[in-house]
C-alpha cells in the first residue's frame, strides 16, 4: 500500500527592538543571541516533529497548515509495533524476551546490531539489569565524533542506546525506550 505524509513548513521568528540594536551590550550583540535561540527552537520543533509529529491538514487563522507524520505515527499507521515499556515496568525477563524479539529479524548489513533513542531513567535501567543479570553487558564509550554511545550486548546481538535530550524533557519520556530496526 501507497505511504503519504504532508510537508510541514517550520518557521521561527526572531529581532529585537530598534532601541536594543542601538544598545552595545557586554556580553554580545542581542540580535545575534536572539538569532542563534531562534535556530535553537527551529531545529527543536523539527526534531519533535519527526519523533512524535501527527499528520494533520487544516487551517489557522484562515491560512493552510499542514503538520507531518514522525517516525512513531508512521510505524503504528503502517503496521510496525510500539512497545512503551518504560524503565521500572519491566522485568528481567520481559526485558530479555523484548530483546530477543528486537533481534528476530535480521536487517541486511547488521544484522546483530540495533539503534535506540531512550531517555536517562531507561539508560540506568539497562545499566542495572546488565548488572544484576550476569548473560548481559553494558559498556559506554563515545564515536569519533564525540557521541556518547551505551551498548546493551545480549546473547542475541548488541543494543545500541542514545540518550536523546527530547526524551529527557518530559519524566515519562525519560522512561522509554524508541527501538528502530
Amino acid at each position: 500500500a501507497p505511504r503519504f505524509n504532508v510537508t510541514q513548513i517550520f518557521r521561527n521568528a526572531w529581532g529585537i527592538s530598534g532601541t536594543a540594536e542601538a544598545i552595545t551590550y557586554r556580553n554580545g550583540s542581542k540580535k545575534a543571541k536572539n538569532k542563534r535561540d531562534a535556530m535553537t527552537f527551529h531545529a527543536e520543533d523539527k526534531e519533535r516533529a519527526f519523533l512524535w509529529g501527527k499528520k494533520h491538514v487544516g487551517q489557522l487563522n484562515g491560512k493552510p497548515l499542514r503538520t507531518c507524520d514522525g517516525i512513531i505515527s508512521q510505524v503504528e499507521q503502517y503496521g510496525g509495533l510500539i512497545e512503551v515499556a518504560g524503565a521500572g515496568l519491566m522485568s528481567l525477563k520481559e526485558l530479555r524476551n523484548h530483546i530477543r524479539q528486537l533481534f528476530a529479524y535480521n536487517i541486511k548489513g547488521m544484522p546483530n546490531e540495533r539503534i535506540s533513542f531512550c531517555g536517562d531513567i531507561a539508560l540506568q535501567a539497562f545499566s542495572e539489569a546488565a548488572q544484576i543479570d550476569g548473560n548481559h553487558t553494558f559498556l559506554t564509550e563515545d564515536t569519533q565524533f564525540g557521541i556518547s554511545v551505551s551498548t546493551f550486548i545480549s546473547p542475541f546481538g548488541k543494543l545500541k542506546l542514545l540518550t536523546h535530550p527530547m526524551f529527557n524533557m518530559h519524566p515519562e519520556k525519560a522512561k522509554q525506550v524508541l527501538n528502530l530496526h
